[in-house]
């Protein structure tokens, strides 16, 4: 799950979904591209990890572009 804070107010509910990208880091970059831009990695507040999406000591993280958001 990813969680959003402004200052100390929550506002992950507040976000369209099409601002989260998750990203995975592993020891396989070509894997990881195809991964990072898969389906399942854009457009989602939570992403479900199974062991296929893991390739020996795999990162994952959520990336989100705040720039246009007003408070």
């Amino acid at each position: 799950h990813c969680r959003v804070y402004f200052n100390t107010e929550e506002i992950t509910e507040a976000l369209d979904a099409s601002l989260f990208q998750w990203k995975r880091t592993s020891g396989d970059p070509i894997a990881d591209g195809r991964w990072n831009t898969s389906t399942k990695a854009i457009g989602h507040k939570t992403v479900d990890i199974t062991p296929d999406d893991c390739s020996g000591r795999t990162v994952f993280f959520c990336e989100l572009d705040l720039s246009s958001y007003e408070t």
